[in-house]
C-alpha cells in the first residue's frame, strides 16, 4: 500500500500548501462576529444511494482514472455531469459516460504536467491550475480549450477557488509574504483581497470562494473571516470549541515537517510554540455561501467527519463518510446543494467518483 500512503501524503501536502498561510489581520475582527455552536451538537445527516458513479475499471485502460494521483478531483457541471482532473487530462462525463478528454502530458499548448485544482468560474467556463507549469488553463463546459497563461511564482489555486463573479483566486507561495490575488479568465489581476504571510508552526488556513464571497478559515483560532467582493468585509464566523493540547506523537503525525522544524528550534536552545490540536482539517464550500469543515484525525484511513455551517453561522448537519464494501479510502471532493461528490479508492487500486444525496436536512441551500 505504498502508493496509498503517497496519496495520503500528497493530499496532506496539498491541504497544507493551500493552507499554511496566515492572515496578517487575523487579530483584527469585524464589528460583529457570529459564534457557531459546538459542532458535536449538529443534527446527524446521512448519505443516500449513489445517483451517479464514474470510474472503476473501464473497458479501455487509457480511460481508467490514475488511482495513484494524489490530486485526483473534479467539479460538477450539473447533477449528471462531472469534470475530473486526472494529472495531465481533463475528463468530461455525463451520466457516468466519458464524453470528452482534453489534454495530454507535456508543456506545450493544451498539455499539462500536474493538474492540481479545478473550479467553475462561469456556468459554461472552468479554470484549471497546473502546479508544475504554474499555468492556468481556461476551458468550456463542453471540453474546448479557450486559453492558457502563466501566473508566475504562486502557491496555487484553492480547490474552491472560483469566486462566482467570473474571477478566481491565487494564493502566494508558502515561504513568501504576498497577497490573495483575484484574477479573471483573461489573465488580468483584478485586485488583492488580503495580504498573507508565513504562519507560526501548526497553523492551517483554508481559502473558500463561493457565491461572491471569499472565506478565510483559520484552524488555529476557529475564525472564518468573510470578504464580499462587492460589499467588503462581512461579519466573521467563529467556532466555539477550545483547542486541546497535542501530544508529541500526534504532533509528529499531523505536522511531520513542522515537527522537524520544531526540533531544530529546541536544538538552538529556543522554546518551541505549544502544540494544540487544530480545530479542523480542511474546509469546502457548500455551493450556497456556507461551509463544510472536516474534523482532524491522525488516522488517514478513518471515516471522514464533516460539519455543515450555513452562511448565517447555523449548524445544519454532521456527516460521516465511511469506507464501504471494497473501498479502502473515501474522500469528499465537492459539496453541492443537497449532495456530495465522493472519491473512493478500492482495495484493488481502482478509483471512482460517486454523487450521493445528503439526507436528513430540509434543504441543500443556505437559508
Amino acid at each position: 500500500m505504498t502508493w496509498l500512503r503517497r496519496i495520503i501524503a500528497v493530499e496532506t501536502l496539498a491541504s497544507v500548501a493551500c493552507a499554511q498561510l496566515g492572515d496578517t489581520a487575523s487579530a483584527r475582527d469585524t464589528s460583529t462576529s457570529v459564534v457557531v455552536a459546538p459542532r458535536a451538537s449538529a443534527p446527524a445527516v446521512t448519505l443516500g444511494a449513489p445517483t451517479v458513479t464514474i470510474g472503476g475499471t473501464p473497458p479501455r485502460q487509457d480511460d481508467e482514472l490514475n488511482h495513484k494521483n494524489g490530486f485526483l478531483s473534479g467539479v460538477e457541471l450539473d447533477s449528471l455531469s462531472f469534470v475530473i482532473l486526472d494529472e495531465s487530462k481533463l475528463r468530461y462525463f455525463h451520466s457516468s459516460r466519458q464524453t470528452t478528454v482534453l489534454g495530454r502530458a507535456g508543456s506545450g499548448p493544451g498539455e499539462f504536467r500536474a493538474l492540481a485544482t479545478l473550479c467553475r468560474v462561469h456556468a459554461d467556463t472552468l479554470v484549471a491550475y497546473d502546479a508544475v507549469l504554474q499555468r492556468v488553463t481556461v476551458v468550456t463546459s463542453e471540453g474546448e480549450l479557450v486559453r492558457q497563461f502563466a501566473v508566475g511564482t504562486v502557491g496555487g489555486m484553492p480547490r474552491d477557488g472560483c469566486v462566482g463573479d467570473g474571477t478566481f483566486l491565487l494564493y502566494p507561495i508558502r515561504r513568501e509574504t504576498g497577497g490573495l490575488v483575484r484574477m479573471n479568465t483573461a489573465g488580468a489581476v483584478v485586485d488583492t483581497l488580503v495580504h498573507v504571510e508565513l504562519p507560526t508552526l501548526g497553523r492551517r488556513v483554508s481559502f473558500v470562494a463561493d457565491a461572491g464571497t471569499v472565506m478565510i478559515a483559520n484552524s488555529n483560532d476557529g475564525r472564518m473571516r468573510r470578504i464580499s467582493v462587492s460589499h467588503g468585509e462581512l461579519p466573521a464566523l467563529r467556532l466555539s470549541e477550545t483547542r486541546r493540547k497535542l501530544s508529541v506523537e500526534d504532533a509528529r503525525a499531523l505536522f511531520p515537517y513542522q515537527a522537524a522544524a520544531g526540533s531544530k528550534v529546541r536544538a538552538r536552545g529556543e522554546r518551541a510554540p505549544e502544540r494544540l490540536w487544530p480545530l479542523f482539517e480542511k474546509a469546502l464550500g457548500d455551493g450556497a455561501g456556507g461551509i463544510w469543515l472536516q474534523d482532524v484525525t491522525t488516522d488517514g484511513f478513518a471515516a471522514e467527519q464533516w460539519a455543515w455551517i450555513d452562511s448565517h453561522g447555523t449548524l445544519k448537519g454532521r456527516l460521516a463518510i465511511e469506507a464501504e464494501g471494497n473501498t479502502l479510502l473515501s474522500q469528499a471532493v465537492q459539496f453541492v446543494p443537497g449532495a456530495v461528490w465522493i472519491l473512493r479508492r478500492d482495495r484493488d487500486g481502482a478509483a471512482y467518483f460517486e454523487r450521493r444525496p445528503i439526507i436528513g436536512r430540509s434543504t441543500g441551500k443556505s437559508s
